[in-house]
């Protein structure tokens, strides 16, 4: 699985709908069989933007003419790094379908609040309808399929103002030396070197990621995965480095 830092959404499934979902998706029955055993889900998933909003009317819209029964109760996510879902969780009003990053599978899994879908990836044949670079996203690091992933591998990137880099004489960085040769430059003029949107935890945790996957190619995958540890080299330079960058002046 992708690690949380990244952001990578999962739609993860609970018993009850995948029970539900698999039977009228197997049966595929038209709507006169269906019509008077009418389904409601409720589903958590992130509705804001014209991005999130144009692929959700869309799915829903195909989803009808599979399972014309299947109404969707739409609530927008919350922006509060999971709270809600995780108090859903533990007063056991978890919706239907919800988006969910690595840190809340691995937890629900462990509170029993998810279900295997490793018999349901084979039956239906999910992993087939994946790009071969795309099929890792599956699985955690046993082979099991918790979720079912709504999105490929994405990389972070980091945008720059060309007109601001030229008139304050800064060149381009592409090592870590001269990023923050550039932080410095830029502080002394007074100008912000990086606005970073930290409302959330995972925009600062994914600038972390960039620099300890400098130092280990895996970079906070391994901390998810329980294969590393904060103290290890890696994470301690990529720490040492991070806190540099603050101190030069990198965040208002």
């Amino acid at each position: 699985m992708k690690t949380k830092f990244t952001q990578q959404l999962c739609i993860t499934l609970t018993t009850a709908l995948m029970v539900t979902m698999v039977g009228c998706t197997k049966k595929a029955a038209p709507s006169t069989a269906v019509s008077s055993d009418k389904v409601v889900l409720r589903i958590y998933a992130q509705y804001s933007a014209d991005d999130e909003k144009q692929p959700f009317d869309y799915a829903k819209e195909q989803m009808k003419k599979v399972m014309p029964n299947v109404d969707l109760d739409l609530e927008v996510m919350a922006q509060d790094d999971n709270q809600k879902l995780k108090t859903y969780a533990a007063t056991n009003n978890l919706p239907d379908i919800f988006v969910a990053t690595t840190d809340i599978i691995e937890s629900f899994k462990k509170s029993n609040n998810i279900l295997n879908l490793n018999k349901y990836v084979k039956e239906l044949g999910i992993e087939n309808q994946f790009l071969p670079s795309s099929i890792p996203l599956l699985k955690d690091a046993k082979g099991d399929t918790w979720a079912i992933p709504d999105a490929g591998q994405f990389a972070a990137l980091l945008y720059y103002n060309k007109d601001v880099f030229t008139k304050n004489g800064v060149k381009v960085p592409t090592n870590y030396a001269e990023f923050l040769s550039a932080v410095k430059t830029f502080k002394a003029k007074g100008v912000v070197p990086l606005a970073l949107f930290a409302k959330e935890k995972w925009p600062g945790v994914q600038l972390f990621d960039i620099l300890a996957s400098r130092e280990d190619p895996k970079g906070i995958t391994k901390l998810d995965l329980g294969e590393g540890k904060a103290s290890d080299l890696a994470y301690k330079n990529a720490a040492t480095k991070l806190l540099e960058l603050v101190k030069a002046g990198l965040f208002t």
